[in-house]
């Protein structure tokens, strides 16, 4: 799975995963039957893959007809489930929710726990630390669709390294042997109904994807506050970004950093911080 959207359930129909605020739709038709197909839509940063799993529930006030149900996609493009679902008659309405990346949990779980990847390096590792969450109350049964409106509950933190005195692209990208984020918090907490999302446990070191001179990762919601933020090895030399930046759900942060050829001494300062795919500005020294 690619960088993130949302997933559409579909009753007797089928299951849209679009990118963030995207429907999900869910689809009755004759007697009505859960079931669950996709049209390919965004999540990390293209679309949902092959061999992604949800959860869904489906919840009617006297308990769960579906309770964390497990959805996997197919090569085909389908959500494919262990068993049938059907809507309790043509007039109870409903509530639904959905998450991702799927997990086991016990029956009627409020909330659920997650940890990011402390090593996003892999495409794999990086798509499984895109906690997505969507939820539709008191649908009624209907041959039409239903709408699930699903959001990344993390948010994403992109630092491009510009060369500057003494590189180039090129040997900038080889002089780079090692690269971290340092006291960032990597597990959060989901309460189920809500969809409030909490960031917890101890600060940890993490490793960021690379992509070229870009680095990126998925943190939980959090405050860094004129913190040591990352370090980065250059040539042999640590380099440190120290930063203040606030990490919010479904929004990108973006920094542009450059470095500098010295033969001592490490530090850097920036700018600030954009929350598009403009940017600010930074030197490490």
């Amino acid at each position: 799975m690619k960088t993130p959207t949302l997933p559409s359930l579909l009753v007797g129909g089928m299951l849209l995963l679009g990118a963030s605020c995207q429907p999900i739709s869910i689809h009755r038709a004759g007697p009505p039957e859960v079931k669950l197909s996709a049209a390919v839509s965004k999540v990390v940063d293209n679309s949902f893959e092959a061999g992604d799993q949800i959860g869904v529930y489906m919840e009617y006030p006297e308990g769960y007809a579906l309770d964390n149900q497990q959805y996997t996609l197919t090569p085909g493009n389908t959500w494919a489930t262990s068993s049938q679902q059907w809507w309790k008659d043509e007039t109870t309405p409903a509530d639904f929710y959905c998450y991702h990346p799927y997990k086991t949990l016990g029956q009627e779980a409020e909330t659920i726990d997650f940890s990011i990847a402390k090593d996003q390096s892999t495409h794999e590792a990086f798509s499984q630390s895109d906690v997505l969450w969507g939820c539709n109350l008191q649908v009624k049964p209907t041959e039409g669709t239903v709408e699930l409106i699903t959001k990344h509950l993390n948010g994403q933190i992109i630092i491009e390294l510009i060369p500057g005195t003494g590189y180039d692209a090129n040997s900038l990208s080889e002089a780079i042997e090692k690269y971290r984020f340092n006291s960032v918090l990597c597990d959060a907490i989901l309460d189920l109904k809500s969809g409030e999302y909490l960031a917890a446990g101890e600060p940890c070191e993490l490793i960021p994807q690379r992509e070229g001179l870009t680095l990126r990762a998925l943190l939980p919601p959090q405050s860094i506050n004129n913190a040591l933020l990352m370090t980065i090895t250059v040539d042999g030399l640590d380099r440190t970004l120290t930063a203040s930046v606030e990490i919010e759900s479904n929004i990108k942060k973006k920094c542009r950093v450059t470095i500098n050829k010295v033969s001592e001494g490490i530090n850097v300062g920036i700018g600030g911080w954009e929350e598009s795919e403009e940017d600010f500005g930074g030197t490490l020294k």
